[in-house]
């Protein structure tokens, strides 16, 4: 079953909703935290810090372009 196609009016809806704001607020803080104990060496197995680091960076730069990549 296919997925409805996602138009950019919707996606920039999703992306001003306060719950996805907040949600990307709280993301931004526990990178800037990971980071933060990455550079202080506070982590025993640092390239799993580093990776969700690399996965939250990938979902603050979605873009509606991004979304519709593998469509």
């Amino acid at each position: 079953m296919a997925n409805p196609p996602i138009t950019r009016e919707e996606f920039e809806e999703w992306a001003t909703l306060p719950v996805t704001r907040r949600l990307f607020k709280k993301l931004i803080e526990e990178r800037e935290d990971m980071k933060e104990g990455l550079a202080n060496s506070s982590y025993e197995f640092e390239d799993i810090v580093k990776g969700r680091c690399q996965a939250i960076a990938l979902i603050l730069d979605v873009t509606y372009e991004r979304l519709l990549d593998n469509e």
